[in-house]
């Protein structure tokens, strides 16, 4: 597999973790960012580089929900996969995307990412555990 991977995660153990979990999938090309403003001017510099961005929700400064903006504006044509260790942080990103979309709150976020122009795959708790990953990977590795 010749996919380039973007991981976004300000914890550098669960950055280790997932590109060894990539690697165990076939994965070779993968960069990975404990800080987020350094992967935004990666994806800004070349948007095209990443077929997958994998991205925490919740760190500081810059968050989940603004590369989900950068992202959308950037018109991203890759795929998104978000990783949160928070309980129900996925339903809340969905909500306040929704929200500021003006969307339904019930639509969720594969709804609000499709609405950003998005194509997310889903999501995955952490620490992520190989077999979900594998799982929601698939559509993307075949």
């Amino acid at each position: 597999m010749t996919q380039s991977v973007l991981l976004i995660d300000d914890d550098a153990l669960q950055l280790r973790i997932l590109a060894r979990q990539f690697n165990n999938l076939g994965v070779a090309a993968i960069t990975a960012c404990a800080d987020p403003a350094e992967a935004l001017l990666l994806l800004r510099a070349e948007p095209t580089r990443f077929a997958l961005v994998v991205c925490d929700l919740q760190m500081p400064v810059v968050d989940g929900l603004s590369v989900l903006r950068v992202l959308a504006e950037l018109r991203f044509g890759g795929a998104v996969l978000i990783a949160s260790g928070e309980e129900g942080a996925l339903l809340e990103c969905a909500c306040l995307l929704a929200q500021e979309l003006g969307l339904q709150v019930e639509e969720r976020l594969r709804s609000c990412c499709t609405a950003l122009g998005l194509q997310v795959l889903g999501g995955v708790g952490k620490p992520v555990m190989p077999a979900r990953l594998r799982e929601v990977l698939e559509p993307w590795l075949s």
